[in-house]
């Protein structure tokens, strides 16, 4: 199977099953991880948005690396 098809299971599975990762929840988290570590951080909304987006594309890399391994 292809990265790109791994990616589109991926997809289809979160929405089957309802898997709901919304943009107001994902700035709280970040915020509130900030937080622990500086109490008056000011975040850019790029800031924001990049994490979510980088912890999609980790999670997606260790599915393939399984997928990889496994399939062997």
């Amino acid at each position: 199977m292809a990265p790109l098809e791994i990616s589109e299971n991926i997809k289809t599975i979160s929405e089957k099953h309802r898997i709901v990762d919304t943009k107001a929840s994902n700035q709280r988290l970040v915020r509130e991880i900030a937080q622990d570590f500086k109490t008056d951080l000011k975040l850019p909304s790029s800031a924001v948005k990049a994490v979510p987006e980088a912890s999609e594309a980790n999670l997606v890399g260790l599915f393939e690396d399984v997928y990889m391994r496994h399939s062997r």
